[in-house]
């Protein structure tokens, strides 16, 4: 028999793999234009309806579903991140106490480069360690940007990860990601106008659990943008989420009847250097990828924590319950259902309203776990000092939220038209009420609405400027608008079905809410 050399059997070994993936680099040398073996059968779906959310059907492995993700979203990733970043780039220089001038290449290209920096000496490791499948998962997406030609690589991606929590962070997070010192600045954002909602047992017309939720953002580059993503792993439950292109999971639910939204709640327990976590989407996909119940949800963010300050509801479609898991970096304080005895006639026990304020202040609505809302208290610059402990404390923090000028009031009013909401449909909500709820229209006494587009920002006069790795357009946007609202009907069909309104209407619920059925997209081939 023919021997044959180990220098030769180690080519072979390395050509097979090779063959096999592409590689980590997003400048891959497989000059192939056959992906087949990686796309599998992944598709992108746009269905008729004007708004109609894009649906990314994706399967396999991390690698080859970040892949699909990179490949099949090209052009709406680079859309996406070159906007966000270049919009990123005017709030640093704005924190630099430079105004709101026009920036040319040089200063931008200057950020990019900051900004990747930043990202990887505060979260690449992290990822690494801790989640090292989505790691993966980005090497994937990333060589999937290249063989579309993108501009946009793996680096960008974790920036991209990592700008979710230093932008909802602004006032702390952000000024140490960048190392910037304190500045007072004007600035035309704002995060704090998410909403959930859920309701199940005598609640509902029938038992059935429903979840809505109401993603708010500054939406430069995020209008027409939501993806829904239907997934089929390897490995965990398969999976819905809805997102935008590049990003990972904001809300979902998956095939354990988990279902998963979240609500920016900053807050000062936030510290890169002594407590990095993964960014907050990664830590939301590995629940709704893996979490099989509503205890193994709350041990996922035990385990992942958050960069800075979020309130997760997450609703169980098995055992007809609900948690409001919030937490900060080093700090968790699971919320649970709680039945008001102001309230005898509505059992407030089968529902959970959710906004953007922590409500895991000891003593209120039966609440006895950590206090997490000293920090938060912190973060919006209240001083607690006078508040005491125990009912005095609780009395002085439900007391701020009546203040006309607390940043967290609207949010205060939010909550309330939500319980509102649930005790004038009580024992009798169904899918239709819960899109009105999340539509709902009435300010509250601190101008909080749960459904609100801001007046749309132009700058320099709408006149088209440089922006990153992308050409030059005017900025627009709306400070405080939901670019996408859904709703959960997990019980529905064979898996369930969500209905979602995205941007393009503004704010979203103005728009039509489209049913997409969980089941029958999972067994949706490419026509």
């Amino acid at each position: 028999m023919k021997k044959i050399s180990f220098s030769r059997i180690v080519h072979l070994l390395l050509a097979l793999c090779f063959g096999t993936v592409l590689g980590c680099s997003s400048d891959s040398s497989d000059t192939r234009k056959d992906y087949s073996y990686l796309l599998k059968g992944a598709f992108l779906e746009q269905p008729s309806g004007e708004n109609h959310p894009a649906i990314l059907h994706i399967e396999g492995n991390h690698y080859e579903m970040g892949f699909q993700q990179g490949y099949l979203l090209a052009d709406r990733i680079a859309e996406a991140y070159s906007s966000f970043f270049t919009f990123t780039a005017y709030l640093y220089h704005i924190h630099k106490g430079e105004g709101l001038v026009v920036l040319d290449q040089t200063q931008l290209k200057a950020f990019h480069e900051l900004l990747i920096q930043q990202s990887k000496k505060y979260f690449l490791n992290v990822i690494q360690e801790k989640t090292p499948e989505l790691l993966r998962e980005i090497e994937g997406m990333a060589d999937g940007l290249a063989a579309k030609g993108s501009s946009f690589g793996f680096d960008d991606i974790v920036a991209m990860a990592a700008l979710i929590d230093v932008v909802d962070n602004e006032n702390m997070l952000f000024l140490e990601f960048f190392e910037l010192a304190p500045n007072v600045a004007e600035l035309s954002i704002s995060g704090l106008a998410c909403s959930g909602f859920a309701a199940w047992g005598s609640a509902t017309f029938d038992g059935r659990i429903i979840h809505g939720a109401n993603q708010d953002l500054p939406s430069v580059g995020l209008l027409d943008q939501t993806i829904v993503t239907v997934a089929k792993p390897d490995t965990g439950n398969a999976f819905l989420q809805v997102s935008f292109p590049g990003w990972f999971t904001m809300s979902g639910m998956n095939e354990a009847g988990i279902t998963a939204s979240e609500m920016a709640s900053p807050s000062s327990d936030t510290n890169l250097l002594e407590n990095p976590e993964i960014p907050h989407t990664l830590g939301m996909r590995m629940m709704v990828q893996y979490a099989n119940d509503l205890e193994q949800a709350t041990e996922t963010i035990k385990t992942y924590g958050g960069a800075s300050g979020w309130n997760i509801l997450v609703s169980d479609a098995n055992t007809g319950e609900a948690v409001d898991i919030e937490c900060s970096t080093l700090k968790i304080g699971p919320v649970y259902p709680w039945d008001d005895p102001a309230t005898p006639s509505v059992n407030e026990a089968q529902g959970l309203c959710v906004t953007n304020q922590y409500m895991s202040c000891p003593g209120f609505r039966g609440y006895s776990g950590e206090n997490l809302t000293v920090d938060q208290m912190q973060y919006d610059g209240v001083d607690t000092s006078s508040w005491g402990t125990g009912d005095e404390y609780m009395v002085n923090w439900e007391a701020q939220f009546q203040k006309q000028d607390y940043a967290r009031s609207g949010s205060w009013d939010r909550w309330s038209r939500l319980w509102d909401l649930y005790a004038s449909k009580y024992e009798a909500i169904t899918v239709e009420d819960v899109i009105a709820f999340m539509s709902d229209t009435k300010e509250g006494p601190h101008g909080g609405i749960i459904s609100h587009a801001s007046e749309e920002i132009i700058w320099f006069d709408g006149e088209p400027v440089p922006q990153i790795n992308g050409p030059d357009k005017a900025i627009t946007y709306y400070s405080l608008a939901s670019v996408y609202s859904c709703v959960f009907d997990p019980e529905s069909s064979t898996k369930g079905v969500v209905w979602v309104a995205a941007a393009g209407a503004k704010p979203a619920q103005n728009g039509a809410f489209y049913p997409i059925d969980f089941g029958d997209s999972l067994n949706k081939t490419n026509q």
